[in-house]
């Protein structure tokens, strides 16, 4: 009877994982400032609960029309209009004097702005070698993937136990 148990138990842990699993929400990024969060997928009085600024990150929960339910990283949901939202990664420039461009080619009259190592970037869109960018001060542009470094590599493992306990070379039970 105990291993029936465990079986129907393992079987319900099962089912709740393939099928009761939320799906993985995308990540957005605001691409302008004071950005009406509101409570509802429409324009009414009253209904805004919070702004969000240029840079903000948001994981994007479902859409509804063109709006988004989004989650800042504060943990406030709320409606936001999808043309202020690019699902995009961060990125992380790795390299001085990186030439920002108009456009995705080397051409002397396409740049528009340079960029420095430790700059962080949003990356809004790729074509071949080149990524689409926007920086903190939301001047948009192409650079070279090579340059920039995406913010998607795992981050190293938190501890979260104590660390094991030193060998002294004495037995115990």
């Amino acid at each position: 009877m105990r291993g029936k148990r465990v079986w129907n138990g393992a079987a319900l842990l099962a089912w709740l994982l393939l099928f009761a699993a939320p799906a993985a929400a995308r990540t957005g990024v605001v691409n302008t400032n004071d950005l009406n969060l509101r409570n509802s997928p429409q324009i009414v009085h009253g209904n805004i609960i919070g702004k969000l600024n240029s840079g903000d990150r948001v994981s994007i929960l479902s859409q509804d029309s063109r709006w988004l339910n989004v989650r800042t990283d504060a943990g406030l949901t709320g409606w936001v209009d999808m043309d202020y939202v690019d699902e995009a990664t961060r990125g992380v420039v790795n390299t001085d004097d990186l030439n920002l461009r108009s456009g995705p080619a080397i051409r002397a009259d396409n740049v528009v702005g340079k960029l420095n190592a430790g700059d962080e970037v949003i990356i809004t869109g790729r074509q071949s070698r080149w990524l689409n960018v926007r920086t903190k001060s939301g001047q948009s542009g192409w650079v070279d993937m090579d340059f920039v470094d995406e913010d998607g590599a795992p981050a190293p493992p938190v501890r979260t136990t104590a660390p094991p306990p030193q060998e002294t070379g004495r037995q115990t039970a």
